[in-house]
């Protein structure tokens, strides 16, 4: 509840998302209302600094218990620590590095981002977002896995990892930690080109040839590099 003084934002890593209220009451009181008629907060008005305070949580009995017995005993925690700081943006430059890639044996690929895109513009709290150099997309299937290509295809949307000036990468962090996932982006109009090639022999046949002729044929290289539907490319 409140505001924060100075134009200050309010992060949290502490991954608190609820707070546990042992209450005492008449079985009537009680009954009458559920777990959402009760809150718990916090008070952020006395924030007036970037940095990491611990905050006391307030609990309220739910609306018209005035009068009754209700009375809130305890709670599972007491307080919880958030992160305070000024909002701050920034472009940092931007790449593609290759991770786990399943592919046929005889296919070969390239990427790239469309329309030479190069920087992306993050934003978060100025203290984390000015530490970061450089913005990275890993190249591979969801949660680690290879990402099987045997097409070419269009990615966007796409997760970016973030480093520090001592190539570090920055981490999603534990409670009480900078977080990575304090840096807001968007790639959902960024797109990566990928293309899958084959090699297949190249021959060469004449047509309407003639039985009293004779010609030589030569050709810069045997074979020729294919960009075609999968299923095309699997024939050959």
């Amino acid at each position: 509840v409140g505001e924060m003084q100075n134009g200050l934002e309010m992060y949290t890593s502490s991954n608190v998302t609820e707070v546990t209220l042992t209450v005492q009451g008449t079985n009537r009181d009680i009954n009458k209302y559920t777990a959402s008629d009760y809150s718990a907060t916090i008070d952020v008005s006395n924030i007036d600094s970037a940095g990491w305070p611990n905050l006391k949580i307030i609990t309220a009995k739910p609306k018209g218990s005035e009068n009754s017995k209700l009375t809130i005993l305890n709670t599972n925690i007491d307080s919880v620590t958030v992160y305070a700081d000024y909002s701050g943006e920034v472009h940092v430059p931007l790449s593609i590095r290759e991770g786990s890639i399943n592919k046929p044996e005889n296919y070969n690929f390239s990427y790239m981002l469309e329309d030479g895109v190069d920087s992306i513009l993050i934003t978060g709290p100025k203290t984390l977002i000015e530490q970061v150099s450089r913005a990275e997309y890993l190249l591979e299937g969801e949660g680690g896995q290879p990402l099987k290509l045997e097409q070419s295809m269009v990615i966007s949307g796409f997760p970016l990892n973030f480093y520090n000036n001592n190539g570090e990468i920055i981490s999603a962090g534990k409670a009480g930690e900078m977080s990575s996932s304090f840096i807001k982006y968007d790639t959902t109009s960024m797109k990566v080109n990928v293309s899958v090639t084959t090699e297949a022999p190249l021959k060469v046949s004449p047509l309407n040839g003639s039985e009293d002729c004779t010609y030589d044929v030569m050709i810069s290289s045997e074979r020729a590099t294919l960009i075609s539907d999968p299923s095309v490319l699997k024939t050959l």
